[in-house]
């Protein structure tokens, strides 16, 4: 953007470089502070204080980097869900992004076509479109390797937080924790967010933009993929693509 911003047309109709003794002064809309980082990152300078930026910080300075055109932070990945990464019973639409099981009374562990970046934090959310006979439902992240005709979170290769209306924890190598700590499942409008630090190895969630709490530690190094089981006849869609949210707004 400023690049453009200091080209103008010259008299032939071409393009000849701005000067200040016949241009005026150009005017940037930007916080002077994160305008420092970011041009001091433009001169080829190291991106090392952007780890170190509080979440509001980071995100106003991800704003300003937007405005000014940079292609500064990495961009969060868009899921989505095929039916060849499920086993037969599942059934997969709108592009991949709503899943249910097509036969009542069967397990599916269905997890997306694009591993989590090794870095970072990523955010995406489950909304429950339909849940009768108050099915449970399990989010989370799971590895390649996880069994598609079990439930997420019976084996070694998978982390859900597991819930309906009566009992809620979470799940990893068929061993339960945490049991009643998080929000039941609701039914039908919940909004389910997975957030996953892959810098820190941790894996929370939030539940209706308010912020949970952290499920498990130790998957730093891993390759995951975003990943849920349903049973019978429940309907989730998948919002992937999201920037994290503010955890201290959400205190």
């Amino acid at each position: 953007m400023v690049a453009a911003m200091l080209r103008f047309p010259g008299d032939r109709g071409d393009i000849e470089e701005a000067d200040s003794e016949n241009h005026p002064a150009i005017f940037l809309d930007v916080n002077p502070r994160n305008f420092e980082i970011l041009l001091d990152i433009a001169r080829g300078r190291p991106r090392t204080p952007l780890q170190y930026l509080s979440p509001f910080d980071r995100e106003a300075l991800r704003l300003d980097a937007d405005y000014l055109q940079m292609d500064l932070f990495q961009k969060e990945p868009l899921y989505t869900f095929r039916l060849a990464q499920s086993n037969t019973s599942a059934m997969i639409t709108n592009d991949g992004t709503v899943y249910t099981v097509g036969v009542v009374g069967t397990n599916n562990t269905v997890l997306g076509d694009t591993p989590v970046p090794s870095s970072g934090r990523h955010y995406w959310e489950a909304h429950v479109v339909d849940r009768p006979d108050d099915h449970p439902i399990r989010v989370g992240v799971a590895e390649a390797t996880c069994g598609p005709d079990n439930v997420l979170g019976f084996d070694d290769h998978g982390w859900a937080w597991r819930a309906n209306s009566g009992s809620s924890y979470t799940m990893h190598n068929d061993r339960c924790s945490q049991q009643d700590v998080f929000p039941k499942a609701r039914g039908q409008g919940q909004v389910i967010g997975v957030d996953l630090d892959m810098d820190r190895g941790t894996f929370s969630f939030w539940d209706g933009g308010r912020f949970i709490g952290a499920v498990s530690t130790g998957l730093k190094g891993r390759q995951l993929f975003p990943a849920f089981s349903v049973y019978s006849t429940t309907v989730i869609r998948v919002i992937s693509g999201m920037v994290p949210p503010d955890i201290l707004r959400s205190a």
